[in-house]
């Protein structure tokens, strides 16, 4: 190397450690959150949601029901038979024929097959309306993906009209019906299911089947 690009060199070296000394230090910046945590909220004003948590005040009575949903049939996932270009049909009929014999050969309840019902006695109303102002009452943030299968209900009259709460622990989702109709769903967060459980196998009632794999 020539004395001329030795000297540049030498240059561009002190020049670099100079400004690394004269430049302030950079002040320490806090962690960027990576996650925000949103708390559950209440109900809409008006919604079905409000309407059966205010209704909860008035309920004298409530009816425990067992519930085992309609899962998926095993034709419904063998389609080898079928030309891959009708697949899409052959499982949309498929779907509608299994859904209208599930409720054709017993009591359906909101679509779910009914195993029995018992009264919710007296000294267990405090902690039905205590698991429903909970489930009723917070609506977490966060949406869900899962495919809700109701197992338990809850139903109760007050004022006049008829609530029904059905309850999926696996998904973490309530279905609200008022007066046999279907109003709303979403998210909840579910407690006391095996209090619920130990309620209908006293009264003699069958709890659902286990969910296929």
């Amino acid at each position: 190397m020539d004395s001329w690009h030795k000297g540049l060199c030498v240059g561009v070296a002190a020049a670099l450690a100079w400004s690394a000394q004269a430049a302030p230090p950079k002040k320490a910046e806090p962690p960027k959150e990576i996650y925000s945590f949103k708390r559950d909220a209440a109900p809409a004003p008006g919604s079905a949601r409000a309407q059966a948590l205010a209704a909860l005040a008035g309920a004298q009575e409530a009816t425990l029901s067992s519930l085992q949903s309609w899962t998926f049939p095993d034709e419904l996932k063998d389609l080898s038979e079928v030309p891959r270009a009708q697949h899409n049909q052959a499982v949309a009929e498929r779907y509608q024929r299994s859904r209208q014999q599930w409720c054709e050969s017993a009591e359906c309840f909101y679509q779910t097959r009914v195993l029995g019902r018992t009264p919710v006695a007296a000294a267990d109303l405090d902690a039905m309306r205590k698991l429903l102002r909970g489930a009723l009452g917070a609506v977490p943030p966060y949406p869900s993906t899962c495919l809700p299968q109701y197992r338990h209900a809850l139903s109760y009259v007050s004022a006049g009209k008829r609530y029904d709460i059905l309850l999926s622990y696996p998904c973490g989702q309530i279905l609200i019906g008022i007066d046999g109709q279907e109003r709303e769903r979403g998210q909840a967060s579910l407690t006391q299911q095996r209090a619920l459980d130990e309620m209908l196998t006293r009264a003699g009632v069958p709890l659902a089947a286990p969910a296929k794999p």
